[in-house]
């Protein structure tokens, strides 16, 4: 792969792929409960500066360009009083397979792309944070925010799930 942007642009590059990345990642987690709880679901990325609010057939996504220092950097919401063990187990992990999805997209476009520039710089830090995304979230971690709300990484969610089914007989 590409040397990566140097200096300032090393940051600021960083600040710039996040919101895509994070995008990708929720809305992995939202399309897959949205169709299996036939239910609304609250996407949320960031949590200042609003740069816009969509809605997508059942997923309604409130995008930001900043996440506020101690607290995840987005989230996918919805009543899941209906959600059994498998669907538990899939939505969390729609999450990073659409973020190892991105990671691949993004590296193709990387290594076929310009050397140096723009365009590479954010393509490079995509690729990365996106790796970055697929294995912090596949850890399977509790995690407390600076609020002290504890929330469970995609990688818990899915053993707790699978540990579940395990321990239901099989119909």
């Amino acid at each position: 792969m590409n040397a990566g942007p140097g200096g300032w642009s090393f940051l600021l590059w960083g600040f710039a792929a996040s919101v895509p990345v994070v995008v990708v990642h929720e809305l992995g987690h939202a399309i897959v409960a949205a169709r299996r709880l036939g239910t609304d679901v609250e996407v949320t990325v960031g949590n200042a500066v609003k740069l816009a609010q969509v809605r997508l057939g059942r997923i309604h996504a409130s995008l930001n360009a900043l996440p506020r220092p101690g607290y995840i950097a987005g989230s996918a919401s919805f009543d899941a009083a209906r959600a059994t063990a498998r669907d538990v187990l899939w939505i969390a992990l729609a999450g990073p397979f659409a973020s190892l999805v991105g990671v691949v997209v993004t590296a193709i476009l990387l290594s076929h792309g310009p050397a140096t520039g723009v365009f590479h710089d954010l393509l490079w830090w995509m690729t990365g944070a996106g790796v970055f995304a697929v294995v912090l979230n596949l850890l399977p971690l509790k995690v407390e925010e600076s609020d002290g709300s504890k929330l469970w990484t995609d990688g818990r969610l899915a053993l707790d799930a699978l540990r579940v089914m395990q321990d239901r007989p099989a119909r």
